[in-house]
């Protein structure tokens, strides 16, 4: 559902979808409040006049942002678990999580901004952590066809809640003594996320499971 005001034609929702895209884009490369909103029309090929038909404020756009935000990663991490064999799930999950929060670490800043601002908004992230942490669950309950326990389910959920923390203080912080654009950066994260999340063994029964069929 866009975030702004009604959108009842394809073509006005090709517009929204747009201005959406094209303001996400600019957060690579500008801050939140760098961008104005007539750069954010001009670069997406429309008026201003086009935004604030779709938009009240910023503000708002800056919710149709976090929700494209949102679904995206949701259908990404789909994506990725669907393609992705368990034993290359730490490499792929590890790089896919460093690399998309590096490109978007302005953006990420201004949602972490308005998470200090705002209890409901960072309930809502909250949540959303919560929903990709199940994906991650649910992955592993189908490849290794039974339920994890409490404490396995409380492992993987630290390992993705250090992997987001590390990511998050080296893109903002560029905190030592490894930095985000070496390469042993994702080793190191990776052999962190094994060995928190205890993954090895979630691979080993996998293959003695595997043998057994």
């Amino acid at each position: 559902m866009p975030h702004g005001h009604a959108i009842k034609q394809t073509r006005s929702f090709k517009t929204y979808q747009s201005l959406v895209e094209t303001g996400f884009k600019l957060l690579e490369e500008l801050d939140l409040d760098q961008i104005q909103v007539s750069q954010i029309a001009s670069e997406a090929g429309y008026s201003v006049g086009a935004f604030y038909a779709r938009f009240e404020s910023k503000n708002q756009f800056f919710e149709a942002l976090i929700h494209y935000h949102l679904e995206k990663r949701s259908k990404d991490l789909s994506e990725l678990y669907k393609n992705t064999t368990i034993h290359d799930i730490p490499e792929v999950l590890v790089k896919n999580i460093t690399t998309y929060y590096t490109q978007h670490r302005r953006f990420w800043r201004a949602v972490q901004i308005q998470n200090n601002r705002d209890e409901l908004f960072a309930k809502r992230f909250r949540a959303n952590f919560a929903a990709r942490r199940k994906m991650l669950v649910d992955y592993l309950e189908e490849k290794l066809n039974r339920s994890l326990s409490k404490k396995e389910n409380d492992q993987v959920a630290f390992s993705l809640q250090v992997l987001l923390g590390t990511v998050n203080n080296a893109a903002f912080n560029e905190s030592g003594p490894i930095q985000l654009n070496q390469k042993n950066f994702l080793d190191e994260m990776k052999r962190a996320f094994i060995l928190i999340s205890s993954f090895y063994k979630f691979i080993e029964e996998y293959n003695l499971t595997s043998k057994a069929n």
